[in-house]
Parts: C-alpha cells; sequence; structure tokens
C-alpha cells in the first residue's frame, strides 16, 4: 500500500470524525468529557 494511499485515508477518517464528532457527543453524553474531547484533538 503506498503513501498516499494511506494518507487518503486518514484523511477520511479525520473527515468522519470532524463532522460527526459533535452529533455524535449530544446523542452519548458520557463520552462529553475533557479526556475524550482531548484525545480527539490530538487526532485530529
Amino acid at each position: 500500500m503506498s503513501f498516499k494511499c494511506i494518507k487518503s485515508k486518514l484523511l477520511r477518517f479525520k473527515r468522519v470524525f470532524i463532522t460527526h464528532w459533535a452529533i455524535f457527543i449530544s446523542s452519548h453524553p458520557r463520552y462529553d468529557t475533557y479526556y475524550y474531547h482531548l484525545e480527539i484533538a490530538k487526532m485530529l
């Protein structure tokens, strides 16, 4: 697998989090904590 392909998949994965993270935590409030916000911020 080429670097370009891996980078493309990683960007797609990150885009899912950017698009849906706020919706997810509003539906699952137990994940609306400092720890999860910090981990998502590090990943993005």
